[in-house]
């Protein structure tokens, strides 16, 4: 879908009679709104932003939005928020780009707590009359429940830095702060800037960490993460041409110590079709809560044509195992279960399921299976996910469903997995989120027809299945 410039360039503050209302009402009647995904009302999602616990134990999440269509045009930052970091409600508009150093966007950013408030930092886009950017880093402050902006916390860029340069991530470290901002230095090398600050307003460079060409030629949405003594960096390299990286950019990690970073540890945050952007909090136990924008840029979804696009993953608790990152769902998901079921079998199993779609599938095998997820009856086709055990490779593939996208990008994805044992799935209305025992995880977009809801399974194993509760606040 493509709008004109000026269309693209428009504030909420700017909607016509009735546009938002209108946008509104085809987003609720399309087919493929979540249950219990975070999802915009109408208009296009992207990166999360903002994410924190506060002190009082709620969680604070804003995202990447632009209101007037499935398009990245003017972006604001939308917020939502929850208790338990399932129930998530909506709350509307919160940062709206109408400053001097935002007019052309509010760009992706990190919340923290300084001084007993709420704060975020976040990268301002502005363009000038020939259509150059500038970007700037700046400090809104919560007051009574609003974000207040502050100047520049950081007015220029890096002199080794072009004006791509955004998306600081913020953290404690003994009595003041660090950050990361993501970057694309001259000479088209992404790469990373680490700054300090005493007081979480004002901010000095300290350093930069690149690999040069071969990892791409921007870094954005860096996130730092210390887990049993280790560092980790979480970016999102532009440019990679490994073919390891299927989609048309990764979400990768690195693992070292201080502000050096191995590049043998390389590996993905996420082994599905669509995941971008992830963000990072931490919670009052000291554990990392991840969540990501589950879909990708440059590519066009089905749920289009209804006025919006996009959606969350589930939250995802980090540890570190054996040298690699293990992402699990947070726990309180199972605040959402209900209506259990047990299926054992030995051969096919054809199980019918509802058209809501929301479920959680536990699934326990031994040797090679297959498992067909928005199965269809008529056409037995749908979502395949099948296991190899001489090959230890799971693999899936969505070229059976009957809306197809992305497929210049292909249908199918493979990763190497020792232990198929256990799964545990996630479906809802337009997501299949996978997540194995071995602590990889495979985030997909879907977009099924009425009659793809079904589950047909082929092997030796149990499957449990829940219905997952629908939540009103997102929808």
């Amino acid at each position: 879908m493509k709008l004109k410039k000026e269309f693209l360039y428009r504030t909420i503050k700017e909607a016509k009679d009735g546009e938002l209302e209108e946008l509104r009402r085809k987003a609720l009647n399309s087919l493929w709104r979540q249950n219990y995904h975070i999802q915009p009302p109408y208009g296009l999602l992207n990166d999360p932003n903002g994410f924190c616990q506060l002190v009082d134990g709620s969680w604070k999440l804003f995202y990447q939005w632009f209101p007037y269509g499935p398009v990245h045009g003017m972006k604001h930052w939308y917020e939502v928020g929850s208790d338990d970091l399932v129930h998530w409600k909506n709350r509307g508009p919160a940062l709206i780009p109408d400053s001097p150093y935002d007019d052309y966007g509010c760009y992706s950013g990190s919340g923290f707590i300084a001084e007993g408030e709420y704060r975020v930092f976040y990268t301002g886009n502005h363009r000038d009359e020939h259509w150059n950017r500038k970007s700037v880093q700046i400090i809104a402050r919560e007051k009574n429940g609003v974000l207040k902006k502050e100047l520049p916390a950081i007015a220029d860029v890096p002199e080794e830095s072009t004006e791509d340069f955004r998306d600081p991530f913020v953290w404690k470290e003994g009595r003041g702060y660090k950050a990361v901002i993501g970057a694309r230095l001259r000479g088209d090398k992404g790469a990373v800037f680490f700054y300090e600050s005493e007081n979480g307003l004002q901010w000095q460079e300290k350093n930069c960490f690149t690999l040069g060409k071969e990892f791409g030629y921007m870094w954005e949405c860096p996130n730092i993460a210390e887990i049993d003594g280790k560092i980790i960096l979480i970016f999102c390299p532009q440019g990679l041409e490994d073919l390891r990286y299927e989609n048309i950019y990764p979400a990768v990690y690195l693992i070292g110590t201080k502000e050096e970073f191995d590049k043998e540890t390389a590996a993905l945050l996420d082994y599905g079709f669509d995941y971008y952007a992830p963000q990072i909090a931490k919670d009052s136990k000291g554990k990392y809560i991840l969540i990501a924008w589950m879909g990708l840029p440059e590519i066009e979804y089905p749920s289009d044509k209804d006025e919006w696009a996009h959606c969350m993953t589930v939250p995802r608790e980090l540890s570190l195992k054996e040298g690699r990152l293990y992402q699990k769902p947070v726990e309180d998901l199972k605040l959402l279960r209900k209506n259990p079921q047990l299926y054992k079998t030995d051969k096919d199993i054809e199980i019918e399921l509802s058209e809501k779609k929301a479920y959680e599938f536990i699934i326990r095998t031994s040797g090679d299976f297959e498992c067909s997820l928005f199965y269809n009856t008529e056409k037995k086709k749908g979502f395949l996910i099948e296991y190899h055990e001489k090959k230890k490779l799971l693999r899936i593939d969505r070229s059976g469903l009957e809306n197809t996208f992305g497929e210049k990008y292909g249908s199918t994805r493979e990763i190497n997995l020792e232990d198929s044992s256990l799964l545990r799935i996630f479906t809802d209305k337009s997501s299949i989120e996978i997540f194995t025992e071995e602590g990889t995880v495979l985030s997909s977009r879907v977009f099924p027809i009425p009659l793809e809801k079904d589950c047909c399974f082929k092997g030796e194993g149990e499957i449990e299945i829940y219905s997952l509760e629908k939540i009103e606040g997102i929808q």
